[in-house]
């Protein structure tokens, strides 16, 4: 009766176990031996124009150890550790996870293919290796704004160009499942196989020889002059192609420990400011396409000029001082930078109700539309102005505009008056980028006689513009230092400088930005004439060079 009585106990146990938890045995047991492993899809790379990649996948392996079937915890420890490296707290943290015999132990998420041959060759028990990838970015900080950086975790782009172009760059995982031994942490065969897709691969508009010698100097000049920060643009003014954008301090994600997010931003989209005078281009371009002036028109400019201030008589004055009025040329107002004189040229355009629309349709107050995130459309501000923004605004105080709001406007002059639209992406896994066609602001006689203007500041002795000068090339440009606002009003001892302008002037093949912020704020070189000059000569002599542009 006892063995009968044990023999229905067992025969009970068994169809239990066969029918009622059969497939709960049956997971376990896969679970045991089967491995689900998910296969990243290669990341599209970024590439320069000149062909040099800027964004990549690095091929590395995910290191995975199953402390159930190590050996020994401590000479498993030590060997990881030899190869791969890492501080006492790690080693500690490894060693206890492997001495409790922890089932699932991330060692490393991206070791490097030659750590993972030498850790293969020593076989060890309980260790398991899987093929990952990592972003990285060949040239370090070169371009890093524009490029931006991906989620460490899920690979997804978050920032720059790695955000905006996430869906063509991310591509279809691919995986399979392995039937193990896990005793001798060994696959014994691949069931369910799936490839991955890679995702399309971009080429930039940007040049990278150009991009890291703008960077270089930005850098240089920014510590010469112990600036806040600096930023600078190079664009083709005929089709809008950006060859070099970038500011400093730089970002390099490859060092997630040293990553500024203050630093990650493409300033020269994200970042409006008060341009000051390199903005009285727009205010005389208007009035010339008005026929309200021409570049021979004679003003009698005051040394200061009264006006009305919020019902009180105050004065506006030149930057460079005067001590009387004197004759100027509308020429002569660009060329030496003369506040009180733009103002007697705004206030053509103004009783024309046309001040703020030949702004507009230069695109200020409105954005680009260039492929980036995060486009700032600056602040033009509406109409009807009060009595300082009447005075401020004509000579680029008062409103904010991008960089790359100001490099469009100055390629209109160049390309003889269109409006194109600035882009840094060239092409998607081969095809061409869709960029929207030009738009006529201006005639063809109007930007050659701007030209002609701004041909002065940089090569007459009275300009404000010398130091631009390139040898052998024919430059027009414009100076600007507008000052920065401290405590809800103007500083005399904070400014930003900027020169903008184009080379070669007769056939410009360039235009280039360059804005110092904050230069020698304790005293000492500040003006755009002193310190964005010399920066936008060294910029535009290398990348002449570069690019074979002929003289």
């Amino acid at each position: 009766m006892l063995v009968l009585i044990l023999f229905v106990l067992l025969f009970a146990r068994a169809a239990y176990l066969g029918t009622i938890r059969a497939g709960w045995l049956s997971a376990k047991a896969d679970n045991q031996h089967l491995i689900r492993v998910n296969e990243p899809a290669e990341r599209g790379a970024m590439m320069s124009t000149d062909g040099q990649f800027l964004a990549m996948d690095t091929p590395t392996t995910q290191i995975i150890a199953d402390g159930r079937y190590v050996k020994n915890a401590l000479r498993t420890t030590d060997r990881l550790i030899s190869v791969l490296g890492g501080s006492p707290a790690r080693r500690e943290k490894l060693l206890s996870d492997l001495s409790a015999h922890k089932a699932y132990i991330v060692v490393a998420p991206n070791a490097s293919l030659h750590d993972t041959r030498i850790l293969k060759s020593m076989k060890i028990d309980g260790v398991v290796y899987r093929r990952n990838s990592k972003r990285t970015y060949p040239l370090g900080p070169v371009a890093g704004q524009v490029l931006g950086f991906t989620n460490l975790e899920t690979r997804a782009g978050i920032e720059g160009l790695e955000a905006r172009l996430n869906d063509h760059l991310t591509g279809r995982d691919g995986g399979f499942t392995e039937v193990q031994d896990m005793r001798l942490g060994q696959t014994v065969r691949i069931l369910n196989e799936r490839k991955s897709v890679a995702g399309q691969s971009v080429e930039l508009t940007v040049q990278a020889e150009i991009q890291k010698q703008v960077e270089d100097v930005l850098v240089k000049t920014r510590k010469k002059y112990k600036a806040k920060s600096a930023m600078a643009v190079i664009m083709d003014p005929n089709d809008g192609r950006i060859i070099a954008m970038a500011s400093v301090p730089r970002m390099n994600a490859n060092d997630r420990s040293t990553l500024d997010v203050n630093a990650s931003q493409v300033r020269a989209i994200t970042d409006p400011y008060e341009p000051g005078s390199v903005f009285k281009v727009v205010t005389v371009a208007g009035a010339i396409e008005e026929g309200l002036t021409t570049p021979s028109t004679m003003y009698s400019v005051p040394a200061k000029l009264p006006l009305e201030f919020e019902g009180r008589i105050r004065y506006v004055t030149d930057a460079h001082k005067r001590s009387s009025t004197e004759d100027m040329t509308t020429t002569e107002i660009l060329q030496r930078s003369s506040n009180v004189g733009t103002i007697l040229i705004s206030q053509s355009l103004r009783k024309r109700d046309k001040l703020r629309y030949w702004m507009d349709r230069f695109g200020f107050g409105q954005r680009t539309g260039i492929d980036l995130n995060n486009e700032s459309e600056g602040d033009l501000p509406k109409t009807p102005w009060d009595d300082g923004q009447r005075v401020n605004i004509p000579f680029g105080q008062g409103m904010s505009a991008t960089m790359i709001q100001q490099v469009r406007a100055y390629a209109a002059i160049a390309n003889g008056g269109m409006l194109v639209s600035p882009h840094v992406v060239a092409k998607i896994n081969g095809r061409a980028s869709a960029v929207a066609s030009p738009k006529r602001i201006m005639s063809v006689r109007t930007a050659a006689q701007l030209t002609g203007i701004m041909r002065t500041v940089v090569e007459s002795t009275t300009g404000t513009g010398g130091l631009a000068q390139i040898a052998n090339y024919e430059v027009a440009g414009k100076t600007g230092t507008s000052q920065k606002v401290v405590n809800l009003r103007y500083s005399d001892k904070h400014f930003q400088a900027s020169f903008i302008g184009f080379v070669p002037a007769k056939n410009p093949k360039l235009v280039i930005a360059v804005m110092i912020d904050d230069p020698s704020p304790n005293g000492g070189p500040h003006t755009a004439a002193e310190v964005a000059a010399p920066a936008f000569q060294e910029i535009g002599d290398f990348a002449l060079g570069v690019l074979g542009i002929a003289p």
